[in-house]
């Protein structure tokens, strides 16, 4: 065997011949230095190129966002001059409607006398503008919102 050895003069496995290779023994190598060498980082630290997938979700809820609450805005500035127009209306045409229930209502007082002139006409004594209940007054008494002046058969004209 040792003469076979000899012969191939270092040979690798796969027959092609290489510079020979000394034994072993003979063979100094050096060794890490005391307490070892650093570890050496050789991870890669470049993107893929592309956003993660979380973030492009992130990315669309804010754009998505912005354009949500600048058409909330829009809106909301377009029903706020409406109102505004709404309330400066009614506050020029409050006289108006004043007039026309001051109108309204003295009408009604005045027939509300007649008709009590006509069923006290017998009682001696008594006049239209005399307090019957003895009371501070009642205050100033508003008509609610489901009466109807249509309901009245007023003859204004």
């Amino acid at each position: 065997r040792e003469r076979r050895n000899k012969m191939e003069g270092g040979l690798s496995k796969s027959g092609v011949g290489g510079p020979p290779k000394p034994p072993a023994s003979q063979v100094k190598q050096d060794g890490g230095r005391p307490g070892g060498y650093k570890p050496l980082d050789y991870t890669r630290r470049v993107g893929t190129g592309q956003p993660k997938r979380a973030l492009w979700w992130v990315g669309g809820f804010f754009v998505m966002q912005y354009f949500a609450w600048t058409k909330r805005l829009e809106i909301q500035q377009e029903y706020m001059q409406a109102r505004d127009e709404y309330q400066e209306m009614r506050h020029y045409i409050r006289p108006y409607l004043q007039a026309e229930e001051d109108r309204i209502l003295r009408i009604l007082r005045d027939r509300r006398i007649e008709r009590e002139r006509e069923l006290m006409h017998d009682v001696k004594g008594w006049s239209y503008d005399d307090n019957v209940y003895l009371t501070r007054g009642a205050g100033y008494i508003s008509m609610s919102n489901s009466f109807s002046y249509a309901d009245l058969d007023l003859d204004i004209n």
